[in-house]
């Protein structure tokens, strides 16, 4: 009775759980057919819809800005603004543009509601939210008041004033401007700017309240020193304005002064290097010179950059083509120095130096001229950026000096019989990087044996070789960090002398041009060494003793190693 009723509760049992099954299909199959685009008349997806779905869901970088302009304030210590809205505005139009700008998405913040306090970090959490992509390009544009106060631990901050910013409680009212620096830094983005089209100098773009202003009036000497706030890898922060200088408006620009030239180097495609595109610090040059003239030197736009590899910040437009090398300095340590390449003045940093590639003749002057901070040669590749503080540890050393060592074998084993044997070769390279302001390495080389053998098909004759060996090539070099790769044709000519005392009737010499290939690689393991390994492939017209002419390859392999100097 007992196995009677636990084979009734399992069939019980069975059918219950097959009941809740079926039904449960038959309520999700109507469901996935209403929902799914992908899905058969059965309801379910096929392998290759679900694929196919993955590839329209398929993430491309996206070009993103959140442009802030605030012109009206509630608190009337701040007067209002006549272009902080219509920068972010004009700002935006060359942005969009289909053809030049292409961002795919501007989020604008310039009405009342949108400038305050709270709408502001809701516009850097929804920034935040759809940057999903390190390669995605974000743009960071803040156009308004700026001020100074002390925070909860007394310390001097930049704050930027927003529509509900009220003078007596700066710090909680207003944002400071680290903590926009914080949110910038958060942005998943490895390509971002924030241009801030603000002062704090207490004139022009900047107020302070009655408790600030009579603190900085009872300083000594200089004005306070800048504020430092956190900057991470891979952005660029811009500034209209120095530290302590007054950002103005134009009623002639109808513009923030410095916004009107950089939107201008936008509109104009303002291509410094050629590349066909218009990076940020492209604009920022353009707009900062120009901002320094029309004020007469009173505004000295600044840029805090630190950029990885020699991928720019795209503004307008794509790269076409391979740009010409910029040396660029945007360091205060490095304010006013002049660049002089091959012996005429290209400019003064902070900006960045167009030069042509190749090999050229780089001296750095200090503010005054009185002293020569560098002066040597630097090699550019085409299309490169390098950061002037690389010229203080990256030594061009432009000869090197080798001993080597190596074989020579012969391609057709009848020449081992006819002529000579493999031979040892010892000898010395002497190497020119890129002379002449040509992209190729030069090589002359020199090479001797003298072994002694016998010819094996012939008797076992014995015969002394006597070989000497010229040769120059031409190379070019592929580097990646301490090894490099190098190949190009070399010409040599030979001389073989060969002498045996038993059989004098064999006693003959020639020497003859040997065209051919040279390839190899070269491994540095300190700056001024490096250890290399090379092949030459040759070709050699010979006439044996017998009056027969011999087309003959010979293969050659040296290691040996390199002193730089």
């Amino acid at each position: 009775m007992q196995a009677q009723k636990r084979k009734a509760i399992l069939f019980f049992l069975r059918m219950g759980l097959m009941t809740i099954l079926v039904l449960f299909m038959c309520h999700c199959t109507p469901a996935i057919k209403k929902t799914s685009k992908y899905s058969t008349h059965k309801g379910f997806l096929s392998l290759s819809s679900f694929a196919k779905g993955l590839k329209k869901k398929k993430y491309y970088p996206k070009r993103l800005a959140l442009l802030i302009g605030i012109d009206k304030y509630k608190d009337k210590t701040w007067h209002s603004l006549r272009f902080a809205t219509k920068d972010a505005k004009d700002l935006a139009k060359v942005l969009q543009n289909k053809i030049s700008g292409q961002f795919d998405k501007v989020m604008l913040h310039i009405v009342p509601k949108d400038t305050t306090r709270k709408a502001i970090l809701l516009g850097f959490k929804k920034l935040l939210k759809i940057n999903r992509d390190p390669r995605d390009t974000i743009f960071v544009y803040v156009s308004g008041h700026g001020t100074l106060a002390r925070d909860r631990k007394h310390r001097l901050v930049r704050y930027l004033v927003t529509y509900d910013a009220t003078a007596k409680d700066i710090s909680k009212s207003a944002l400071s401007v680290s903590l926009l620096r914080y949110l910038f830094n958060q942005l998943k983005s490895d390509k971002k700017v924030m241009l801030l089209a603000t002062c704090h100098s207490g004139s022009g773009k900047s107020r302070f309240n009655r408790e600030m202003s009579s603190e900085l009036k009872s300083l000594k000497g200089p004005f306070f020193i800048k504020p430092i706030e956190f900057v991470s890898k891979a952005t660029i922060f811009l500034g209209v304005c120095g530290f302590g200088e007054t950002a103005q408006e134009s009623a002639v620009l109808k513009n923030d002064i410095y916004t009107h030239y950089f939107i201008k180097a936008l509109k104009n495609k303002y291509d410094a290097n050629g590349d066909g595109a218009v990076t940020v610090l492209e604009a920022h040059d353009y707009a900062k010179d120009l901002t320094y003239h029309y004020t007469r030197g009173r505004q000295r736009a600044y840029a805090e950059s630190d950029i990885l590899g020699s991928d720019p910040i795209i503004l307008i437009g794509k790269k076409e083509r391979i740009g010409k090398p910029v040396l660029y300095a945007y360091n205060n340590r490095f304010f006013g120095v002049e660049v002089q390449v091959n012996g005429r003045a290209k400019g003064t940093f902070p900006r960045g130096i167009e030069v042509k590639s190749g090999k050229q003749k780089i001296t750095l002057l200090s503010q005054k001229g009185h002293k020569i901070l560098f002066k040597g040669d630097v090699y550019f590749k085409p299309g490169e950026r390098m950061e002037v503080t690389k010229l203080f540890y990256r030594k061009v050393f432009n000869f090197s000096l080798a001993a080597k060592g190596g074989y020579q074998f012969f391609l057709e084993g009848t020449s081992e019989d006819r002529m000579s044997r493999s031979l040892p070769l010892f000898g010395l390279d002497l190497k020119l990087r890129r002379p002449w302001a040509i992209p190729f390495d030069v090589h002359f080389s020199f090479a001797f044996s003298r072994n002694s053998h016998t010819l094996l098909q012939q008797d076992n004759r014995p015969q002394t070789v006597t070989e000497l060996n010229l040769g120059v090539a031409l190379t070019y070099n592929l580097k990646w960090r301490w090894i490099s790769f190098f190949a190009g044709p070399r010409l040599s000519i030979i001389y073989l002398d060969r002498q045996s005392d038993l059989h004098p009737d064999i006693n003959d010499f020639f020497y003859s041009f040997q065209p051919g290939i040279l390839f190899g690689m070269e491994l540095s393991f300190r700056e001024r060494w490096s250890f290399f390994v090379e092949s030459h492939l040759n070709y050699t017209y010979v006439t044996t003793e017998d009056g027969s002419p011999r087309h003959q390859g010979s293969y050659e392999i040296f290691a040996g190693i390199f002193f730089h100097f």
